[in-house]
């Protein structure tokens, strides 16, 4: 099926989901005033280069669960304005490793995107400077891929979403540079260890997820800095979740920053219920997040 979508009407939004589409074809958009274009869910392998030159306007694309396997299928240039895009569970790693997505010259994306989701795009490794010429992204989901090793990530970040990667070491140079991100999502690594100082740098940091991390066994006492365990005023975490490792304890020390958490959860580790663990339950966070501690 091909999608053909003519009207002369104001629309802000269009779905287009689950229906089965199989390529988009130039001249069949004529929607200028569309801002919103949900195609995922269908069973695209085509976008004509000329299938978005009437909808300049758009700010939101998803193209997630089709059967894209190169991005030279799918032409962006028209897209202008376009700020965030969805692309997750194509089989785009091979294409993405080869080719630069936001090449100007081409079918790239613009350096306006403030949003970019690419999971489960069976994607090995990223490239180096692979972001260099994006200047603004906010938001990277990478998550379900199969990606190793960390790379050079944008220093305007405010959401990362790493999980689900065979990522076995994490480190502060790693997170050094990101001094916009709020919320991290780590979970579903071979982590063994959260080691000294992974997290110092991070001082806007609200939200922090290390779930389901099954060689988890080791949460370093610094790993938040030096200084937090002295005076927490200016340690912003509001959120942790550890819950689902193999941590059998947690340094007394830590009170002090984890006592300025809103949410803390522990659940479903393996920890040594004896005094050492006791600090954890003068914290005041629901009982529910830390049963069977």
């Amino acid at each position: 099926m091909c999608v053909q979508y003519k009207s002369s009407e104001t629309r802000l939004r269009s779905t287009k989901h689950r229906n089965r589409i199989t390529e988009v074809t130039s001249n069949v958009l004529h929607l200028p005033n569309l801002k919103r274009l949900d195609l995922s869910n269908n069973e695209l392998k085509y976008v004509d280069k000329d299938a978005f030159q009437y909808i300049k306007n758009l700010e939101y694309l998803n193209l997630a669960n089709n059967w894209f396997t190169s991005f030279e299928m799918i032409s962006f240039h028209h897209l202008g304005n376009l700020v965030e895009i969805v692309l997750d569970d194509n089989e785009l790693g091979g294409s993405l490793e080869e080719n630069n997505l936001f090449d100007r010259s081409g079918y790239g994306l613009t350096h306006k995107i403030k949003s970019l989701s690419i999971s489960g795009i069976n994607l090995k490794s990223v490239q180096e400077n692979f972001f260099v010429d994006v200047y603004d992204l906010k938001k990277l989901d990478i998550s379900n891929n199969h990606i190793a090793e960390l790379f050079e990530l944008p220093f305007t970040l405010e959401y990362l979403d790493l999980s689900g990667n065979p990522i076995t070491e994490i480190s502060g140079e790693d997170f050094a540079d990101l001094v916009a991100l709020k919320e991290l999502k780590l979970n579903n690594l071979h982590i063994q260890e959260v080691p000294d100082y992974a997290f110092s740098s991070l001082h806007s940091l609200t939200s922090l997820e290390l779930e389901r991390n099954v060689n988890l066994t080791k949460f370093s006492i610094t790993a938040f800095g030096q200084e937090v365990l002295e005076d927490a005023d200016d340690f912003v975490l509001e959120k942790l979740s550890l819950k689902g490792s193999r941590l059998t304890t947690l340094n007394e020390r830590l009170e002090v920053p984890f006592g300025q958490l809103v949410k803390l959860d522990l659940q479903g580790n393996f920890w040594n219920c004896d005094c050492n663990l006791v600090w954890v339950k003068k914290l005041q966070i629901a009982p529910r997040d830390y049963e069977h501690l």
